[in-house]
């Protein structure tokens, strides 16, 4: 019988004793490791082949196309940003399907040997972008910290992982990894239930964003600040954030949906939704729940 949780090295699948492909076969379908539309199946035939192969033509092939299919997978797993929230329905190559990816499938990258050292060699090789940080000590720091919280396991760890990247980076050199440092650490501090420390985090996280490249971050943030607000009670303070995010940064259906709930408690108008062929009584209804 086959164990599963067994290190799983490019040696240990090659000799049959924990063979990857077939463990991914036995519980999802032969027939469904054909596909090459969505991002589990890509990456997974990649990293079958390094650990088969280990890194060769064939294996950075595979690679390559996943990375091209969705680009958003690689930087979860390497703990570079944290997966987002996976919506009901998710488009191929977005960030809700890498997020969905690399939570139930991070446990195998993790497992066998160098899959993540070549996994970034190849995106950087892709996507031509610049890594967060290139002191091997700020980012091995970084990842350790986001993988815990992640988990949601030894915050105060992760909290003293994310203090030492600031002490070892600097605003001139490392915007980007100061931003996202200072946003996961408002996430421990929304964990621990300390929201006045989180709007302090989240605010020296929005002084390091460019607006006019970070739009996705300064969305991140404003919804965190709105979470916040909400959960201090300032329910007022949470409806201008979430309104933020949706008029000035893009449509975001979460947000729409809080600003209807937040206006509901408020007892403020709440708009009508849209018709979509609905009959009357379905639309009244609606409003009903709405209401």
């Amino acid at each position: 019988e086959r164990n599963n949780g067994v290190k799983r090295t490019r040696t240990a699948v090659a000799s049959g004793e924990d063979d990857l492909e077939w463990m991914l076969k036995a519980r999802f379908g032969e027939d469904q490791m054909k596909d090459d539309i969505f991002a589990l199946w890509n990456y997974t035939r990649a990293l079958h082949a390094f650990a088969t192969k280990g890194e060769c033509k064939s294996s950075n092939k595979l690679l390559d196309y996943a990375i091209t299919a969705n680009k958003h997978v690689p930087s979860v797993l390497l703990g570079w940003k944290m997966p987002g929230v996976v919506p009901l329905q998710m488009a191929l190559g977005s960030e809700g399907e890498a997020g969905d990816y690399c939570r139930d499938n991070m446990q195998y990258w993790l497992e066998c040997d160098d899959a993540l050292e070549w996994l970034q060699r190849r995106y950087l090789h892709v996507t031509k972008v610049k890594p967060l940080t290139t002191n091997k000590e700020i980012l091995s720091l970084f990842v350790e910290g986001t993988r815990i919280v992640n988990n949601i396991q030894d915050q105060q760890r992760a909290m003293e992982c994310f203090k030492r990247v600031l002490d070892l980076s600097d605003n001139d050199a490392s915007p980007q990894l100061r931003e996202r440092t200072f946003r996961r650490m408002a996430m421990i501090d929304m964990q621990l239930g300390q929201f006045d420390t989180a709007l302090s985090h989240l605010d020296a996280a929005l002084r390091l964003c460019n607006p006019a490249s970070d739009a996705e971050s300064i969305k991140q943030i404003y919804y965190k600040r709105a979470q916040c607000k909400e959960m201090m009670g300032d329910l007022e303070g949470a409806l201008q954030e979430f309104t933020f995010v949706l008029e000035k940064i893009g449509r975001f259906t979460t947000a729409r949906d809080n600003i209807t709930r937040l206006k509901a408690q408020l007892n403020l108008p709440v708009p009508r939704p849209p018709d979509y062929g609905m009959s009357q009584r379905d639309r009244e209804e609606v409003m009903n729940r709405v209401n």
